[in-house]
């Protein structure tokens, strides 16, 4: 304890603009920016922010904070959203924080048969210490693009214009670099962009996915400086990877799969999503294990699709536990659904 107090008492701070310095100060509180404990220390401090929230749920990432309400009606959605914010608002002043208002706003989700009609201007102020919090439609959470419709449309946009910068770079380059550079080049800056969070935002039809793919299979072209008429399967296998649709299949059955065989290496909210059979009844019957697809969950749900994915599989793969062999197994079949 004594460390940790001499590690925040008597620290100083001053402000340098334009090389003039202003005079210095004790910091009362707060961490020293940039460094090692700091992280750790502010997470400590705001722990307990969830306490403060009573009619919905916080979900907390570093600094990054994020509220959900849910209601049957708009009118108490947004009066729920306004008791609650109140209450947060009275949890940052007494614990001597600020919230940047700039970068502070909500989103309204709703399942998409029940759309609402209510223009922007019928619904009430949402308001969070006095400061109207505004509505939008999309933003960036954790990396990933969500808008209000759950569509992943503008998440693979970004996507899609991200590879896009790629393949105008390697144009000029293709014929200055040799083939390993050139893989090197596709697994760091396309290849790691496709595959974060692609269980969730590769879900989606395949004219929203379409551009995407064009996208990859051209980039493969010219970093192999293959003919426009080359086979998909040659440029993914010379590579040994697969097309976005089918690393969406990869990556969601690598995820069903640790749950199933390794759920101590999966998060206890992840392994949550999914339900065996053994769990709803007590027949001894040769799937009992497998996960069951849910009927009480929406069917954009990876706890709906995960499941569906996995009991198409051939039973060697479905019996197979060791990861290393399940993912060489697994990927070299969906390869070779290429040729079909």
């Amino acid at each position: 304890m004594k460390r940790f107090i001499s590690y925040l008492v008597g620290r100083t701070q001053f402000t340098f603009v334009n090389n003039i310095s202003s005079s210095t100060i004790v910091t009362s509180c707060g961490v020293p920016q940039g460094s090692v404990l700091g992280p750790l220390l502010f997470l400590i401090y705001i722990n307990d922010i969830s306490k403060a929230v009573v009619n919905g749920t916080i979900k907390l990432f570093a600094d990054d904070s994020n509220m959900f309400f849910v209601a049957k009606d708009m009118k108490t959605l947004i009066s729920s959203a306004n008791c609650e914010l109140k209450n947060i608002a009275l949890w940052i002043n007494c614990n001597k924080l600020h919230i940047n208002f700039t970068k502070t706003n909500y989103m309204i989700f709703q399942p998409r048969k029940c759309s609402t009609k209510e223009s922007h201007f019928s619904i009430d102020k949402v308001l969070f210490d006095n400061h109207v919090i505004n509505l939008i439609h999309s933003t960036k959470y954790l990396g990933v693009i969500l808008d209000d419709k759950l569509s992943w449309v503008e998440h693979i946009k970004i996507l899609t214009s991200k590879i896009s910068s790629v393949l105008g770079i390697m144009c000029r380059l293709k014929h200055l670099l040799p083939l390993h550079c050139k893989r090197s080049i596709y697994f760091s800056l396309v290849y790691s962009n496709l595959i974060y969070c692609i269980e969730l935002y590769a879900n989606v039809s395949k004219r929203i996915l379409n551009p995407l793919s064009v996208k990859c299979n051209r980039i493969l072209r010219i970093l192999q400086n293959a003919p426009r008429r080359a086979p998909t399967y040659n440029l993914y296998s010379n590579f040994n990877t697969l097309p976005v649709s089918l690393l969406f299949n990869l990556f969601t059955m690598k995820l069903i799969h640790k749950c199933m065989f390794h759920s101590l290496l999966v998060p206890n909210v992840i392994n949550r999503l999914f339900i065996q059979g053994s769990q709803v009844h007590a027949h001894n019957t040769r799937i009992k294990n497998n996960f069951i697809v849910r009927n009480d969950v929406s069917h954009d749900s990876i706890s709906f699709y995960g499941p569906s994915l996995w009991n198409k599989l051939p039973l060697s793969l479905q019996n197979c536990s060791s990861v290393t062999s399940f993912n060489k197994q697994y990927k070299k079949y969906l390869l070779n659904t290429l040729t079909e």
